[in-house]
């Protein structure tokens, strides 16, 4: 209502603002959501169907959406530059390197054409031809992730990039290089993807350096004498 009525008052709709005296909306601050290590291993050893299992693995590895996941095709991983290729959120360019496992799934699948090709048509392929669906991959991923008796419902598909922002900066990647691993044009949305747990506090509060203070020698010092406070 602030805003819609701002708007009309700026763009000269109405004169005045009924809503300038509403009380300001305070948004609770996001909190990371990532899936842990050991579930995530849960999750690839619940008897899911291996296309599944290599979906989970590239967005682990590689830090891609769901809905960038399943749009690879063959042509965009270069297994001679050992480096994979997505046109990402907001049509970003981007070229990222493969690790042993990404290459091990690279070389399973074809080298032309889509890696998750639909057998149907679709919204986005009405003519069939195309690669499914973010909705179906994100389906998958979650029916995967309940069968692993995971029950948080905060827990989803796009909690594989939570994980992987926050285990990069846990061992010691800068968060400008995790920045650009996710693709993220703003480094607060970064850091919004990678949790802090009291350990990791434990842990940057160690490296604190000592400060060094005089030593107590016992005695303390005397009040002033309330006249000399009086004559200060």
């Amino acid at each position: 209502m602030q805003s819609f009525f701002g708007w009309m008052k700026k763009n000269k709709r109405r004169k005045g603002n009924p809503a300038k005296h509403l009380a300001k909306v305070k948004v609770p601050r996001r909190k990371p959501r990532p899936l842990r290590l050991d579930q995530i291993e849960d999750v690839l050893e619940s008897g899911i169907y291996s296309r599944t299992r290599d979906i989970i693995l590239i967005a682990a590895f590689t830090g891609l959406r769901l809905g960038e996941v399943v749009k690879l095709r063959g042509e965009d991983v270069d297994l001679v530059g050992m480096t994979i290729r997505s046109i990402r959120k907001g049509d970003l360019d981007w070229q990222g390197t493969l690790n042993e496992e990404l290459i091990e799934i690279a070389r399973r699948y074809p080298r032309k054409g889509w890696w998750f090709p639909s057998p149907y048509a679709n919204e986005e392929f009405p003519e069939g031809g195309g690669h499914i669906l973010m909705a179906s991959a994100s389906d998958r991923v979650s029916k995967a992730i309940r069968a692993a008796g995971i029950s948080d419902t905060r827990i989803t598909g796009h909690s594989i990039r939570h994980y992987a922002a926050t285990e990069m900066i846990r061992r010691g990647a800068s968060v400008r290089a995790v920045q650009e691993f996710l693709g993220h044009a703003s480094l607060a949305t970064t850091q919004l993807y990678a949790e802090v747990t009291l350990d990791d506090m434990r842990e940057a509060n160690s490296v604190l350096p000592p400060i060094a203070s005089p030593k107590h020698s016992g005695r303390k010092k005397r009040e002033p004498a309330a006249s000399a406070r009086i004559a200060a």
